[in-house]
């Protein structure tokens, strides 16, 4: 069978606007999402012909079902005080940006019957017992979740308020309900009221259409920020509005785009060392690629920051640029203040640029006491030229004071995991993740990175204590199991990785997992030190073994460390830890025999997975200067290729086309395709195994039907139509 539903003809539209239009003087027409049906077509097109531009405004709201229905509410309390047409407009504009809605879909079946999605996938879908989350955006319904049972969806609805509402907020929300009126009312209300006490909560029916698509035991929730408190207004002390952004884009080397995504714990520790005082957001966007500029505009709206801090990386800058245009278009009062790395490496390049205009405030190197006290100055407690690290617009033209000195670890506060980190459903497959930070820097002397810019040639420690907290906050808090260490270089000091090991055995954690990446030479000569980190719940271990050209390896600044390599990869799959290795390609001897070399050691090590990338010339890096010395930059100014994926160098003996190509084409040859082993397994022992037995054949089915028909050559250009599109979103 299938499902349809029909609409009102173009004429009885039509009808409807006249008659509207016979009893009332103006009228804003709310319609919905053009996306979702014409009527915003028709609607302007009849205005247009009329010439009743005067006393009918249309507004494409982009939403359907409950969210319009709450928006359409909630203006419609508005316009009995506000009689002006023009100042309604732009108040509706408010509440669409600020309204949001969420449906928890009981089957998948009456997708498929509605054309919606494959008969397959929903048969797959309904066995594995997956319920898709659903959300109406203007540029169609967007999944943002998956769960497997009612209580999940309960959970999920829940988490989601609490991120959106403090107890003292009074939003309203709007609940839904299809054949399930008892279980919504009954169940999942009063868990609502107990969560937001001060909100309006309302229940109606879901809408026809919804029900008819989404099928029975579907339910949904809309919700929107209300008037505040009286008991949220601190009258006694200015506060400043901050929100802190990392960006969206991705570098899949390892795996899909979509299996990993990570917390970004920069912004994440800036925003928890800023005085208590404040109100401090954070948003990491990896969390919301698909709908960026609807949720930027909701949030911006919503918050009004008077400071909006953006962290990016070089192939990030691009990005990032672009949301700061859409903030200045959405907030034009918010000072833009930029950081991380590309933001330290290229501070003068930037402030001449033509995106200089748009920035009021650089942070270089670390940003924890920086930040911090720009947000003081800017509340009138500190002054601009006496803040270290600091560029600072004057004017036409910017300052820049002199480094600060590197922070002092001990004395950071923990960072920010709490409601106050707007994004969540970080995770590595189907494992909830974090971050952590247990040290800064590196004392080696890899040319091809740019780390001595950011802190030097040093290495620094938090406290143990300190870790052990944050691991705690993680554990029993977030209640996580997998922690991402994002130390440089955690191995540095042996001695002290034995000594957190042991603190963290002594802690008790039951199933945690602790990834890590580290220097094989180290690892080679420590396999005490590798047993205690076994003990201690590291599962993981990224080792950069980089290449196995002693040529390539001195180009590198690495030193000679093919054997180490080969040591320290058996060492750790010996006490049971899977191994990453790191590889980098298109060094300047290079040639396709060199390609295929080392993705042959890498299979011959049997690491348990790998990540391997293109050479790239990172600004201000001593191999970028060589390798413009030498000619071989083929891409000196497109800094969103500069992430490992592309080919922005040439060879003496291969174009960067070439170099592209084999890098792939010998991945797929070589390397083949991904068998866990049985430390991945340990891992993720359902991710694996729905990999191992249902994704890899069927996946290995169509690509031998792919080949068949297009090649290698067009399966590789739809690998680069693909890389080209990754890191593009729509509206910004």
């Amino acid at each position: 069978k299938r499902v349809m539903t029909a609409q009102a003809s173009v004429f009885q539209r039509q009808e409807t606007f006249r008659k509207v239009l016979e009893q009332y003087g103006q009228v804003l027409y709310l319609c919905v999402g053009s996306v979702y049906t014409g009527n915003y077509d028709v609607a302007v097109q009849w205005v247009a012909d009329n010439g009743l531009s005067e006393r009918m405004q249309v507004m494409d709201t982009g939403a359907a079902s409950g969210r319009l229905g709450l928006i359409a509410e909630t203006v419609a309390i508005v316009a009995e005080t506000m009689k002006d047409l023009t100042e309604l407009t732009a108040h509706a504009l408010e509440i669409i940006g600020a309204c949001d809605e969420l449906l928890f879909l009981n089957q998948l079946k009456y997708l498929a019957m509605g054309g919606r999605m494959s008969r397959t996938g929903s048969v797959v879908g309904d066995l594995l017992s997956i319920r898709p989350i659903i959300s109406p955006k203007a540029n169609g319904a967007q999944k943002v979740a998956t769960v497997r049972n009612s209580e999940s969806q309960i959970r999920y609805a829940i988490n989601r308020l609490e991120r959106e509402f403090e107890k003292t907020a009074s939003p309203r929300i709007l609940l839904e309900y299809s054949d399930n009126r008892a279980w919504v009312e009954d169940l999942v209300m009063p868990k609502i009221r107990q969560v937001c006490p001060r909100a309006r909560v309302s229940l109606v029916p879901l809408s026809l259409t919804s029900g008819v698509h989404m099928g029975p035991g579907t339910w949904g929730m809309a919700f929107l920020p209300g008037e505040p408190a009286p008991e949220e207004t601190d009258q006694g002390e200015s506060v400043m509005k901050v929100l802190l952004l990392s960006m969206p884009d991705v570098a899949p080397l390892v795996i899909h785009q979509e299996a990993v995504h990570f917390p970004n714990l920069g912004i994440a520790s800036i925003g928890g060392n800023i005085h208590e005082r404040h109100e401090v957001r954070i948003i990491d966007l990896i969390r919301k690629r698909r709908s960026i500029r609807t949720y930027l505009t909701k949030q911006l709206t919503r918050l009004a920051p008077d400071i909006v801090g953006l962290s990016a990386m070089s192939w990030q800058w691009d990005t990032c640029c672009r949301i700061i245009r859409l903030i200045k278009h959405v907030r034009p009062s918010a000072k833009i203040v930029v950081g991380g790395y590309h933001a330290t490496l290229m501070t003068q390049e930037i402030t001449k640029s033509p995106e200089g205009k748009l920035i009021d405030f650089i942070i270089q190197g670390e940003g924890e006491t920086a930040f911090k006290r720009l947000v003081e100055a800017l509340d009138g407690r500190d002054t601009f030229h006496d803040i270290p690290s600091l560029t600072y617009r004057d004017g036409n033209k910017f300052i820049t004071n002199p480094m600060g000195e590197l922070q002092d670890l001990s004395t950071l506060k923990p960072p920010i995991r709490d409601k106050r980190r707007l994004t969540w459903g970080y995770h590595v497959m189907n494992m909830k993740a974090e971050m952590l930070e247990t040290s800064r820097g590196c004392t080696h002397s890899c040319n091809f990175c740019s780390m001595k810019h950011m802190y030097g040639r040093t290495f620094r420690t938090y406290p143990i204590d300190r870790v052990i907290a944050d691991l705690d906050d993680i554990y029993y808090n977030k209640k996580t199991r997998l922690a991402f260490i994002v130390d440089d270089n955690l191995v540095l000091d042996t001695d002290r990785v034995i000594r957190l090991c042991d603190a963290i055995i002594q802690r008790g954690y039951r199933r945690l997992k602790l990834v890590v990446q580290a220097d094989s030479l180290t690892m080679a000569n420590n396999e005490e030190m590798i047993r205690k980190m076994a003990q201690a719940g590291f599962k993981s271990v990224f080792l950069g073994i980089e290449n196995v050209s002693k040529t390539n390896l001195a180009v590198a600044g690495k030193g000679n460390i093919v054997e180490y390599s080969r040591k320290a990869v058996a060492l750790c799959q010996k006490h049971g830890l899977m191994v990453i290795g790191g590889l980098i390609f298109g060094f300047p001897d290079d040639d396709e025999t060199a390609i295929i070399e080392n993705y042959r050691f890498l299979k011959e090590i049997n690491a348990d997975a790998a990540y391997c990338q293109i050479l790239t010339p990172y600004p201000k890096t001593g191999m970028r200067e060589q390798l413009m010395a030498q000619g071989l930059v083929t891409n000196a100014l497109d800094l969103k290729k500069y992430n490992g994926l592309w080919a922005n160098v040439k060879t003496r003996h291969l174009s960067a086309d070439r170099l592209q190509y084999l890098f792939w084409y010998h991945r797929q040859t070589v390397l083949g395709w991904w068998d866990p082993s049985a430390r991945a397994k340990g891992i993720g022992k359902l991710w694996t195994g729905i990999w191992t037995y249902m994704f890899k054949p069927l996946l290995q089915q169509q690509h031998a039907w792919i080949l068949k028909k297009k090649g290698w050559d067009g399966i590789y250009k739809d690998v680069l139509k693909d890389q080209e599109n990754m890191n593009t979103f729509e509206g910004i």
